[in-house]
């Protein structure tokens, strides 16, 4: 199934106030992904590093099924993370799975602590490539071989990579940032030495967070022996002011 992500990231971390001197979290960074269908659901992106989620390993990509009681289907990330946080020394229980739909999900208890560490980076373009490297290991965990990936600020530029006479999917995941409407990217897909004209990549997927769009196309190419492929990206087909401010391309089998 293919996801439409909430452009959000949220850091479960301590609360310093004087009010709040005890309450704590697991240390975990969430992504709130969404569906085709409207249907959220948070995922966890990485761990803070010597904080209780790292501590058990919470696995980078997973879906959180449950927390405590809470049914997380449809939950925004606010009120998620207010069941996660509580008292430094209280016990949090987290049901994962690597499908939204909670197949052989696992249960981790863990010991809420305080957390340190640094603010969250502010600008948009971190959260994106890590969106984008968990996609990948996504992609991977198919079964699928990776042959090549690569990161790119916007404009009309080429990838090239050897072909050995198989079929490559190559999906394109470009960031663009707002101004007066949604942008579109074209993209077309080349083989120099043996296609006569180009393939063009078809938009499988937008993810829209009111600031953010983040626009997915994919496409397949068979690239002949000793041939390059390339793929060609436009951005002057965006319309409405919007701006492309990365780009990154996944190429595999």
């Amino acid at each position: 199934m293919k996801h439409l992500l909430t452009f959000l990231v949220v850091y479960l971390l301590s609360v310093s106030s004087v009010v709040c001197q005890t309450t704590g979290g697991i240390g975990a960074v969430l992504l709130l992904d969404t569906a085709k269908d409207g249907t959220t659901m948070p995922r966890i992106k990485n761990t803070v590093p010597n904080s209780p989620a790292a501590a058990q390993n919470l696995p980078e990509g997973s879906y959180i099924i449950e927390v405590n009681e809470l049914k997380c289907s449809n939950k925004s990330l606010e009120e998620v993370v207010a069941v996660i946080r509580g008292q430094v020394g209280t016990s949090v229980k987290i049901t994962l799975a690597d499908n939204p739909q909670g197949k052989k999900s696992q249960t981790y208890e863990l010991v809420r602590a305080a957390i340190q560490t640094g603010t969250p980076p502010a600008d948009p373009v971190d959260a994106f490539i890590g969106w984008c490297e968990l996609e990948t290991k996504r992609i991977k965990r198919q079964g699928h071989a990776i042959v090549k990936t690569f990161t790119s600020d916007c404009g009309s530029f080429f990838f090239s990579f050897e072909g050995d006479n198989s079929l490559h999917h190559v999906r394109l995941i470009s960031l663009e940032a707002k101004t007066t409407g949604t942008g579109k990217i074209a993209a077309s897909l080349y083989d120099t030495n043996n296609e006569p004209g180009a393939v063009k990549m078809s938009l499988t997927g937008t993810r829209d967070d009111g600031n953010n769009t983040i626009t997915t196309l994919d496409g397949t190419i068979t690239l002949k022996n000793n041939s390059v492929g390339v793929v060609s990206t436009n951005t002057d087909a965006m319309p409405n002011g919007a701006v492309c401010k990365k780009m990154y391309i996944v190429v595999y089998k």
